[in-house]
């Protein structure tokens, strides 16, 4: 029924997973907003239904000053993190997700903090990609981390890591630093990364993905789901 589409877009692709995760947002919850290209898509399509549906009633918490904006577009109430508790349902990109696990890499858009933050409070979180993001294998591939600035130098020099300063400042105000993954035992790199001091947080999601929503090039949209343990990235 679905053949290669050759002409089909990144952005198409994007769009299609996010109206998917879009569904299935009940008319009364409270929505974590990701950040990225693909979860502009979920927002503008949350956005349209909340000025034309009175029965829509939604509150978000956003990860990111670029999602805090597409949300005051369309007046979504934006819940202040300071009050941050409990999510209902959270819809975020990634950098590379493994479907066999539903671990990822994220936090590329410099927003590894606050989308973990979000994260570790949200009931249900759904990754959305397109069939660029899936990986077999996380060796090799960056994961971005956030770092203090007065000790970013000293992280850079910490031996037994590959670190590359991507002398970019993340909306909560840190350093944000690429890593080379040189194992799939993420959860080890990530505890790793953690001891070492003025590290704040990773983008490394291991047990914390409930849903990855993907769209791939055929115009087919599948969905995996996951069964999260104890085990997560703490």
């Amino acid at each position: 029924m679905f053949e290669k589409q050759q002409n089909v877009q990144r952005d198409d692709l994007k769009m299609l997973a996010a109206y998917q995760a879009y569904a299935k947002i009940p008319s009364s919850c409270v929505v974590g907003l990701g950040t990225g290209s693909t979860v502009k898509f979920f927002i503008e399509a949350l956005g349209v239904r909340f000025t034309k549906d009175p029965d829509f009633h939604i509150k978000v918490f956003v990860t990111s000053k670029d999602s805090y904006k597409k949300a005051k577009k369309y007046n979504l109430p934006v819940l202040p993190l300071e009050n941050l508790q409990k999510v209902d349902i959270t819809a975020d990109g990634a950098d590379w997700i493994n479907l066999k696990t539903g671990d990822c890499l994220k936090g590329a858009g410099g927003a590894a903090y606050l989308e973990k933050l979000v994260s570790r409070k949200t009931d249900y979180q759904i990754i959305v990609v397109d069939d660029s993001k899936l990986c077999d294998s996380f060796i090799g591939k960056k994961v971005a981390i956030e770092v203090e600035p007065e000790k970013l130098q000293e992280v850079l020099a910490t031996p037994g890591f590959e670190f590359f300063d991507r002398n970019q400042i993340s909306d909560s105000n840190n350093a944000v630093v690429d890593v080379v993954i040189t194992t799939d035992n993420l959860k080890q790199v990530h505890e790793e990364l953690m001891k070492i001091s003025g590290v704040i947080e990773t983008g490394i999601f291991v047990n914390l993905v409930d849903e990855a929503i993907v769209a791939y090039s055929s115009l087919i949209i599948s969905s995996f789901k996951f069964n999260k343990d104890i085990n997560e990235c703490t």
